[in-house]
């Protein structure tokens, strides 16, 4: 299948993408912000981005994409952007608790995404539900969406897994929709 891709008037293929269809908007529209953590150090990136839900549309907005972030460094960032401690929920990698527990303690309302066997599969599944827009400035977040793909097996047949250098962001709206979807009454205590 060819398809126009993202309305630039280049024609490719897009097969095996895990979002393909996303537009782009000037700013994040008004509402119930949310975010999603993805821890990155030496080799990958610490990625932040602030998501909105409006109906049946994700609006996506990046906000940290950096290497060498240590964790008060992140809190200081994410203060520097306005994320209200105490209030706004941010949903991390579960695979972080140290990381979670030291930003939990600057005062912010972080919380692990809830993972388990399929539960990469099925976020992305959640996050297809929607419409995408990313906002235009967001350039890391728009270059991995047209770029974050399933791996094919040695028969060319995609598989689950998917491509590692293009999915801190998208990993980190994966866990602001997962988090935001499937963490109704849980407490971080200390």
């Amino acid at each position: 299948n060819w398809w126009n891709v993202y309305g630039l008037g280049r024609l490719g293929k897009i097969e095996g993408l895990v979002y393909p269809y996303f537009e782009q908007e000037n700013e994040l529209p008004k509402g119930d912000y949310f975010y999603g953590l993805d821890f990155g150090f030496s080799t990958d990136v610490t990625a932040l981005v602030r998501k909105v839900i409006i109906g049946d549309e994700l609006h996506s907005e990046e906000l940290i994409y950096e290497k060498g972030l240590t964790n008060d460094m992140i809190a200081a960032r994410m203060e520097e952007l306005g994320i209200r401690r105490g209030y706004d929920e941010i949903f991390a990698d579960a695979a972080e608790p140290k990381s979670i527990e030291e930003i939990h303690r600057y005062g912010f309302n972080i919380k692990p995404c809830p993972k388990g066997s399929g539960s990469v599969e099925y976020g992305h599944q959640k996050v297809r539900q929607y419409k995408h827009y990313w906002v235009k400035d967001s350039l890391n977040g728009i270059k991995e969406q047209r770029n974050f793909r399933y791996i094919p097996d040695k028969n060319g047949k995609l598989t689950e897994k998917t491509t590692h250098s293009f999915s801190h962001l998208m990993d980190a709206r994966r866990y602001a929709i997962m988090g935001k979807s499937e963490h109704r009454g849980y407490s971080f205590d200390i």
